[in-house]
């Protein structure tokens, strides 16, 4: 067990705020916090926090246009570089690191104390699509190879929360991959249940949730379009009322990291669906791992493209906890919602295995031991 370490936590945004308000929330997008605060010190520092001084930002912002043509990564050297940052990291024990932005953007600290200062942290990066856009030729290639490079050697842990990219990156960086880690992605279960006293309110509806890129939001548009007959709700900041302007859909503005809906709410709004959708792109990146987690955890059947970065095949079989959509056009799409719609057996079936699935693999106690044990390895 991890105890009296100075631990800290880098995130985007959207967690402080939470926290400091004592907000009903779930705990999977937290990434370990929780529970490593329990017996530790744990800080939260998130992009923006600690700014450079303005005339070193404006160098920064230039600096980060620049590289990111070069190696087509997503490094964002102004929102996270400063002498304060620099200090706090110097003084801990164990940083972790929650994206792949994050940990290419605080390279350059990391680089520094590492290997010019020779301080004692360590650290730890979750992984989530980094290496999904590799580029094998030209010179975006030569630079990208470069930068990669440098983050496997500089980085002690990489843990990665979808199996697909843990095996492209174990392969493909063969000489880092005692650093690699598969660490499945769960969610807090305790939240994500119906409550008790719910009624099941009529008619239901289909469910899309999402904004990350990797969704396929051209098709959702045309998947809604083309079922009048069929209620769904949308929620996300990607598709507009002109996008979509229907008497069957139902669109609600949401997004966790800018609070626009909140956790309580969309549990609500769960509750009383007969299925998820989550039409994706093919990406190497674990996108609607979360919402799928969460709608099934709550018996919602999620029907979800059948992508190479789908985090996890050996615990999800086709029709008994899932239904994958191998055949990604619109017109399958279709034709599979129609007929899983109608097939109430079916429906209930893949709600409660999909529940038990998450039970036995995806909960947070099993998520928070995975991850103590490889910080422990290296601090």
């Amino acid at each position: 067990m991890l105890k009296n370490k100075n631990i800290i936590y880098f995130f985007v945004s959207g967690r402080k705020d939470r926290i400091q308000n004592n907000d009903v929330m779930a705990k999977e997008f937290f990434y370990g916090y929780h529970h490593l605060n329990k017996n530790n010190s744990v800080e939260i520092i998130e992009f923006n926090d600690n700014l450079a001084k303005p005339n070193n930002l404006k160098i920064l912002k230039f600096t980060d246009k620049v590289i990111r043509k070069l190696t087509l990564l997503p490094i964002f050297y102004s929102e996270i570089l400063s002498l304060l940052n620099l200090k706090k990291i110097k003084e801990s024990d164990h940083i972790v690191i929650t994206n792949d932005r994050i940990g290419c953007s605080v390279l350059p600290i990391l680089i520094y104390l590492k290997f010019f200062k020779k301080s004692s942290f360590s650290s730890s990066v979750f992984i989530l699509g980094l290496f999904s856009n590799i580029k094998k030729n030209g010179l975006n290639s030569i630079f990208q190879k470069f930068y990669l490079n440098l983050f496997l050697k500089t980085i002690d842990n990489l843990i990665f929360i979808g199996e697909g990219e843990y095996d492209f990156a174990s392969n493909r960086f063969k000489k880092y991959k005692s650093k690699f880690s598969y660490l499945p992605f769960a969610i807090d279960n305790s939240f994500w249940k119906k409550s008790k006293q719910h009624v099941k309110q009529v008619p239901d509806y289909v469910l899309f949730v999402g904004n990350d890129s990797n969704r396929d939001f051209t098709k959702v548009i045309e998947i809604v379009k083309s079922l009048p007959e069929i209620n769904f709700k949308l929620v996300t900041t990607q598709i507009s009322d002109e996008d979509i302007n229907l008497s069957n859909v139902e669109l609600i503005k949401g997004h966790w990291n800018h609070k626009l809906i909140s956790d309580k709410d969309l549990r609500d709004i769960y509750q009383n669906a007969s299925i998820s959708i989550l039409p994706l792109k093919n990406t190497l990146q674990p996108s609607g791992q979360s919402v799928a987690l969460q709608c099934m955890s709550m018996e919602i059947p999620v029907m979800i493209s059948d992508t190479e970065g789908f985090w996890d095949k050996s615990y999800f079989s086709h029709e008994e906890n899932i239904f994958f959509i191998q055949n990604n056009t619109v017109d399958n799409w279709i034709k599979e919602i129609k007929k899983l719609y109608s097939d109430k057996h079916k429906l209930s079936t893949l709600g409660k295995k999909g529940k038990s699935t998450i039970e036995k693999r995806f909960i947070l106690d099993n998520f928070y031991k995975g991850l103590e044990e490889i910080i422990t390895d290296t601090i």
